[in-house]
């Protein structure tokens, strides 16, 4: 188990919590960061994100095809390499071939 979370407070911490230093472990600090951008995809436009396996599942194309026309799909870079998609702009990608 890890160790318990150590907290230093400057002069006044019931006004300014933005002051507080706090000491996590790093699976504390992955837990966190973790729940963090959940919170965030949560509260996007329609909810989580797709991954190119799950655009290339939906859209019964290979993962290639996929990544070759990630930016017709509306797909996002997130960090150097990873692609993300919302399923309205996949929606909507599906309307303006004609496809239902």
């Amino acid at each position: 188990m890890s160790e318990p979370v150590k907290v230093i407070r400057f002069p006044k911490p019931e006004t300014d919590d933005s002051r507080m230093i706090v000491t996590l472990t790093v699976g504390e600090l992955r837990m966190l960061i973790r729940n963090e951008l959940n919170s965030a995809t949560a509260n996007t436009k329609d909810g989580a994100l797709m991954d190119v396996g799950e655009v290339s599942a939906f859209l019964k194309q290979s993962p290639d095809w996929v990544y070759r026309h990630w930016r017709q799909l509306g797909g996002r870079k997130i960090g150097a390499k990873s692609i993300r998609f919302y399923r309205s702009d996949i929606d909507h990608w599906l309307k303006s071939r004609k496809v239902s």
